[in-house]
């Protein structure tokens, strides 16, 4: 049983997980689209009809573990398997993933398109349009169970079920890819599916019933991904955690198999995500082997396979996968013991990033009066920045965004003065159409403690600035006043502009405030 203080922050990181998910309205996109490539694919006239070709989601996508990019800029990437009843001992990689390409080519130029299908090392890749924000990963497969169960039990490996819905898929780079030779990559994304909601069975039975009775529905009609287990959440949040951690040394982060199958291993079926995450998180470790001096994580589908055969050959991906572990165990758990929910967004806006944490809390506050409504005033400062920087009009191509790791736990404010006539008279944000060629200068103050640096950013916009190729969004580092909190400018071009003051301490922006507009006649 959660105590009050448990449950909020339970509250809080659902909802992280919730804004780190894609929409149901992405979801239903995305379903309609694969629906209509495989309709398209399985055509009377297409080259692959008679050999009932079915297509099926895979990853994450069919987990229900997907989570955004980290850039709002970026796609997310829906992995598809198309799946054809051809033998593959008649026919080679190459001729199943030209004549899937083939029919994938045609459905993009039936449909056009803006940019062509891409043939990739496995898949095709159908890129939509920009807002659509998604593109899709079409993988050629061959049935391939009845082998894949035979190879396992010839070499004493338990098989099940999910056993026989193995896969044979193609891999372009491979020496045997275009000749009719054996043995072809396998993969069992529908086996592992099973297996991964099998370790939350429990808690998918009580999420379904309670959806179809808010629903007012019969559970056959609810779909598997309207239901989100504490498992998928706890995914979702570790994933997260691992992209900021690793967003300079992306190629050798943990992979997200790694940390699904162990999340899932850990996983004992809690009914909330807070103690999800505990169990989980002080249970991965227990599920990797140690066999012969190498690390074994094994596929639960395909003992043959491991997780972590690229160990071995790559000690970084190892090295990185426990300092992960150590990092996201000691920052969860000190956001469990978190007093008020202050400390708790402090803690993880740079651990899960700014703008899920931030609109986690916005929810939060509109959905749970009394909770937020005990936040200290200093963290409604906080949030009441973080709404205006994310405001459209401030959103210029020149502004350069902070280049420190941000964890803001401190405030900042600013304001400024013009000189008119020999006096000094205040800037505010209904001051419009200040004179050109008068002297600026702003103050900043911070309940920062001492030592930091201050950075001051001033942005400017409008055709005076641009002819005259003087748009600014630089940093500038503060060297003027007591501790760089005095910064003075002029009143040059014709534009709105803004100024901003950023604290950092210790290399971490712990403070940002809001931008000080100036409008200049």
């Amino acid at each position: 049983m959660l105590d009050r203080k448990q449950r909020e922050i339970n509250a809080f990181l659902n909802k992280v997980s919730e804004i780190l998910d894609i929409s149901e309205k992405q979801r239903e996109d995305a379903d309609k689209r694969y629906t209509s490539i495989g309709e398209w694919l399985g055509r009377e006239e297409s080259i692959l009809h008679d050999f009932q070709p079915s297509m099926y989601p895979q990853g994450s996508f069919l987990l229900g573990t997907v989570i955004r990019p980290l850039s709002e800029k970026d796609e997310f990437d829906v992995d598809l398997v198309c799946e054809v009843k051809v033998s593959k001992e008649r026919n080679s990689q190459k001729v199943l993933k030209d004549a899937v390409g083939l029919e994938v080519k045609s459905y993009n130029k039936a449909n056009n398109f803006n940019r062509p299908a891409k043939e990739g090392k496995r898949c095709w890749t159908l890129e939509y349009s920009e807002s659509a924000k998604f593109h899709m990963d079409v993988l050629p497969a061959v049935p391939d169970g009845a082998r894949m169960k035979a190879a396992l039990e010839s070499m004493g490996f338990d098989t099940s079920s999910q056993t026989d819905k193995a896969i044979a898929i193609t891999d372009n780079t491979l020496p045997n890819y275009a000749t009719k030779d054996t043995p072809w990559p396998v993969s069992n994304p529908l086996g592992y599916a099973e297996w991964f909601k099998s370790r939350m069975e429990v808690q998918f039975q009580v999420g379904l019933e309670m959806l179809a009775e808010a629903r007012k529905a019969d559970v056959k009609s609810i779909p598997d991904y309207a239901v989100k287990t504490p498992l998928q959440r706890a995914v979702q949040l570790l994933k997260r955690h691992r992209d900021i951690m690793f967003q300079n040394d992306w190629d050798n982060k943990p992979i997200s198999i790694i940390i699904t199958t162990l999340a899932a291993m850990a996983y004992n079926n809690e009914g909330n995500l807070l103690e999800a995450l505990s169990s989980i998180l002080h249970g991965m470790e227990s599920h990797i082997k140690e066999v012969n001096g190498q690390a074994v994580i094994s596929n639960p589908v395909n003992p043959a396979e491991n997780f972590a055969d690229k160990w071995l050959s790559n000690p970084k991906l190892k090295e990185n996968f426990y300092a992960w572990l150590r990092r996201v165990k000691y920052d969860f758990e000190f956001s469990f013991m978190t007093s008020d929910m202050k400390s708790l967004a402090q803690h993880l806006e740079g651990k899960l990033g700014q703008s899920p944490v931030f609109e986690s809390l916005r929810n939060y506050e509109d959905s749970q009066n009394g909770i937020i409504g005990a936040v200290p005033v200093g963290i409604s400062m906080i949030l009441e920045n973080m709404r205006t920087w994310l405001l459209p009009k401030y959103k210029v191509r020149h502004r350069r965004e902070p280049e420190w790791p941000s964890l803001l736990y401190r405030n900042v404010t600013i304001r400024g003065e013009i000189q008119i006539d020999g006096a000094w008279k205040p800037i505010t944000c209904s001051t419009h159409g200040l004179p050109k060629d008068c002297s600026l200068r702003f103050f900043a103050e911070t309940d920062t403690v001492k030592p930091y640096q201050v950075y001051w950013q001033i942005v400017n916009t409008g055709d005076d600035a641009r002819r005259n190729k003087c748009l600014r969004g630089e940093f500038n580092k503060g060297a003027a006043g007591v501790g760089g909190l005095k910064w003075t400018e002029a009143t040059l071009y014709t534009g709105i502009h803004w100024v901003e003051c950023f604290v950092v301490k210790d290399g971490t922006l712990v403070a940002r405030s809001s931008p000080l507009e100036v409008n200049i006649a």
